[in-house]
């Protein structure tokens, strides 16, 4: 599992790795490139979501039916969704 040793412990290397790359993240003059979310097409469009917490969830679409609507694929708080952008590839 990510972040854990072979013993089961937790990393903190990779926890402190992870926490500087999303920093970076948030840092990199791609952000620009985020658009707010309310702005995020709800016509089935995949699109990268970006999270509060500063992490990137990809390949999103949103989907209203039986009376619901929510990001497909996430099983976060649709709330906690602060930007979108269109679907990139995973290096940018």
């Amino acid at each position: 599992m990510f972040g854990t040793n072979d013993d089961g412990t937790y990393n903190l290397n990779w926890f402190r790795n992870l926490k500087a790359w999303s920093e970076q993240l948030r840092n990199n003059s791609s952000m620009n490139d985020w658009r707010a979310i309310e702005t995020a097409p709800r016509d089935g469009t995949p699109v990268d979501l970006w999270h509060k917490d500063g992490f990137r969830l990809t390949d999103e679409w949103w989907v209203e039916e039986d009376g619901e609507a929510y990001w497909v694929g996430s099983l976060l708080d649709d709330s906690a969704f602060t930007h979108w952008k269109p679907v990139t590839s995973p290096d940018c």
